[in-house]
């Protein structure tokens, strides 16, 4: 889904959130005017003071509610739209393998210098469908075929088992990528959010 569906959506979303709350609010008002009036026909002899305290403090009372509301939805919302800009993301940073292999191949070839740096040489995972182009770049590793690695990349072990380097893809988008696109799309979707009226109040 583009990033403008997923605004749109959320704009949609938020607008009917906002009618909703603002239809419960009036009649709650109506529910307020009723109660204040029984309340005034037996406090007549104390005056219209304390029964127009009395409206305030629920009035606030009401407000408060409501916007912990908007917020609970608000955070729920985009909490959605974030998780989703994510995946979105991910299924594109994985796809390299068969949209880009000339950088998919630089990535490798970046792990297996750092690998030969830090080890010499070792035990090589990577999935069973590339071991044979894994094998042409590194013919001196013992090579296995691992589950971590189905998503792409390979993951190095030394022959004690000492030094592990997890270069998947998935542990490369994880620890490199995904908390930077997270942040800048939850920053994105409330900027939006907050254009079409609907504030994060505390």
């Amino acid at each position: 889904m583009a990033l403008k569906d997923v605004v749109d959506e959320l704009e949609r979303e938020i607008e009917r959130e906002r009618k909703r709350l603002i239809d419960e609010g009036s009649r709650e008002a109506e529910k307020i005017k009723s109660l204040a009036k029984e309340k005034a026909q037996k406090l007549e002899e104390e005056g219209n003071k304390e029964i127009e305290e009395l409206e305030e403090e629920v009035r606030r009372e009401r407000i408060a509610g409501a916007h912990l509301e908007a917020k609970r939805i608000l955070n729920r919302e985009l909490g959605k739209k974030t998780d989703a800009i994510v995946s979105a993301a991910w299924q594109e940073f994985k796809s390299m393998r068969e949209k880009d292999g000339q950088a998919y191949a630089k990535i490798l070839s970046q792990i297996l210098k750092k690998g030969k740096e830090e080890m010499g040489k070792g035990k090589l995972c990577c999935a069973k469908e590339e071991e044979g182009m894994i094998r042409k770049m590194a013919p001196s590793w013992k090579i296995e075929n691992s589950d971590e690695c189905k998503d792409g990349g390979i993951i190095l072990e030394s022959e004690d088992g000492k030094i592990r380097i997890n270069g998947s893809l998935r542990n490369i988008f994880e620890e490199k990528l995904e908390k930077n696109i997270r942040w800048k799309a939850w920053k994105l979707l409330l900027k939006e959010a907050q254009s079409t009226g609907l504030q994060m109040r505390e």
